[in-house]
């Protein structure tokens, strides 16, 4: 079981697996996210996560959480996401820092999981 069975448990598992840049721009987006937040990987990545998923008043808590996980590694939160419809969930999120070298220099990425606990 190697990088395939990797990716395929990424794809497939039934929350959300996100993974962005420290400055929240979208990279990775598995169907978990394309259900429970109505968007598609093609619409998701690219775009800045609190553009797509936090409701506009609680931008600044996106950012703290986003500043967290740099600073300690790891933060785990629990608040409101907006699904595309413009419906709202209550969810528990999960982030940790993942360090990837390639040939330019080191990237850090943040690596984010969103299970929904009930929708409003």
């Amino acid at each position: 079981m190697g990088a395939d069975f990797n990716r395929l448990l990424a794809d497939e598992i039934p929350d959300a697996a996100i993974v962005v840049t420290p400055r929240g721009e979208i990279l990775h987006w598995n169907k978990g996210a394309e259900s429970l937040l109505g968007y598609t990987a093609m619409e998701s990545i690219g775009c800045l996560i609190h553009e797509l998923t936090v409701p506009s008043d609680r931008i600044a808590e996106e950012f703290n959480l986003l500043q967290q996980t740099v600073k300690s590694g790891a933060a785990t939160f629990e608040g409101l996401r907006q699904r595309k419809d413009g419906s709202l969930i209550y969810a528990d999120i999960s982030s940790k820092v993942v360090h990837l070298n390639n040939d330019d220099a080191p990237l850090v990425l943040l690596s984010g999981m969103i299970r929904s606990c009930a929708r409003l």
